[in-house]
């Protein structure tokens, strides 16, 4: 039987809230070839029996269980259990979109991108995508000097972020230690090691979304940007941010509608 196309992980700590409706996004991709593993750290709120009952109608669904350095730990664990040639991993209250799978194994067939996201989506509790931003360009230096560390130049929407596996391997085995030690900023530490390699492709569709709700463990942000200084990248002052972003609005803007019509030829029968 030929390896799955897609590795993809959810790490969960008491997520049952939300748990069922992330596997229920992965679940119905159109695309069928992946793999799933949601990777527990010791809930005590239903997560593993919500997990367990997904894992017994699918087959393709492996719970692990146990505990774990964080968040990062886990997801990187379950990235190393797989086999899948593209990986991706969804936190327990996002969703992502039924093409996504489909669209971006698509994109990195005909680009020969190892590393790929798209137009970010923002969902609200009741799990209705309620906004979707622009597509946007990555500037691969500004990248992998950390300035799109949600301050600087925005962020990276991790739940619309897809890599290939082939690239995860030329990242150190030092460095991915270190992310999977960190709690809340290791897709960006991620983020800069890719950038180091390859390009970040834009794609102009929607592929996820973040869940804005009242556990968010984003809403730690001091601790996040605690994380980022730590690792001894730059967070500027709020009104240097806005002056940045100002600037980089219009070059963003130029350079993704060239890529924008790249896409568009790419993706004609």
């Amino acid at each position: 039987m030929s390896p799955p196309r897609f590795t993809v992980v959810t790490p969960v700590l008491n997520g049952a809230r939300f748990l069922n409706d992330t596997i229920q996004s992965v679940v119905c991709q159109s695309e069928k070839s992946w793999e799933y593993f949601i990777v527990d750290g010791g809930s005590t709120d239903g997560s593993v029996e919500i997990a367990e009952r997904a894992a017994a109608a699918d087959s393709r669904i492996r719970v692990l269980a146990g505990r774990d350095r964080g968040m990062y730990d886990a997801i990187l664990r379950g990235i190393a259990i797989g086999t899948g040639e593209v990986c991706y991993w969804i936190n327990s209250d996002d969703k992502v979109m039924p093409w996504a799978f489909a669209v971006v194994l698509r994109y990195l067939a005909s680009s020969g991108a190892d590393w790929v996201t798209g137009m970010p989506g923002l969902w609200d509790a009741a799990g209705a995508l309620h906004r979707v931003g622009a597509p946007r360009w990555y500037s691969r230096l500004l990248l992998r000097n950390g300035l799109f560390n949600g301050r600087a130049l925005g962020w990276v929407q991790q739940e619309s972020t897809f890599f290939t596996r082939r690239l995860l391997d030329r990242v150190p085995r030092c460095r991915l230690d270190a992310i999977g030690s960190t709690s809340l900023a290791g897709d960006f530490l991620l983020w800069v090691e890719f950038a180091k390699q390859t390009r970040l492709h834009t794609v102009p569709t929607v592929l996820a979304g973040f869940r804005s709700h009242d556990g968010n463990a984003s809403a730690s942000i001091d601790r996040y940007f605690a994380e980022v200084s730590e690792a001894g990248f730059w967070v500027p002052p709020a009104i240097v941010a806005n002056v940045m972003r100002l600037a980089y609005r219009p070059l963003a803007l130029i350079a993704q509608r060239y890529f924008t019509t790249r896409y568009d030829r790419l993706w004609k029968p």
